[in-house]
């Protein structure tokens, strides 16, 4: 069997994280695709991607961090318009019940937690430690920050920041485009 060939969008911090992330779950990592800057491993651009790599050999994950969600939530777009496989990245030592719905491009690192009858989206993010807990529905792009706790049968929409230590109690519908500091409390 193969390893699964991987390029990450991006170049920056976060995207050299989600290279070691991609390594750590089994990828072969090869290459940075970036618009704006040049530099090692960088193998091309976006409007490139369609051209120098074959969608049936090459898989993309989305290295764009937090600070630019919508341009995040527009890459995540474009490359499954592209036709090209956004996998999900688990670290071996996260934990996705076997009951989770789980969609593409979702990057879940080291202790992270996704427990039963949850629904995920596209594109999100979970940090070292996040616990997503029962009956959960989340939608795309989100970056859910290390150990920030979602309880059962919340719901988040798209585009929302939810910084480290953050606790959203049992229910909470939370819309799109919100920014969560750091160990805030939402309640219902």
């Amino acid at each position: 069997m193969s390893v699964p060939k991987l390029l990450i969008i991006g170049s920056k911090d976060f995207a050299q994280l989600v290279k070691n992330l991609a390594v750590d779950a089994g990828y072969e990592f090869i290459g940075f695709i970036d618009d704006y800057n040049k530099g090692n491993n960088i193998v091309g651009t976006t409007s490139e991607l369609n051209v120098n790599f074959d969608k049936q050999n090459v898989q993309v994950a989305i290295g764009i961090g937090y600070n630019n969600l919508p341009a995040r939530k527009s890459v995540i777009g474009k490359v499954l318009d592209l036709g090209f496989e956004m996998p999900n990245l688990i670290h071996p030592n996260a934990y996705i019940a076997s009951s989770v719905l789980l969609g593409s491009g979702n990057i879940i690192m080291n202790n992270a937690s996704i427990d039963h009858f949850s629904k995920i989206g596209d594109g999100n993010v979970f940090w070292p430690g996040s616990i997503i807990s029962h009956d959960c529905k989340m939608g795309d792009n989100n970056f859910i920050s290390p150990s920030a706790t979602i309880c059962g049968f919340c719901k988040i929409s798209n585009s929302n920041f939810i910084g480290a230590g953050v606790i959203l109690v049992d229910r909470v519908t939370l819309s799109s485009d919100n920014y969560i500091k750091a160990g805030a409390l939402v309640k219902r």
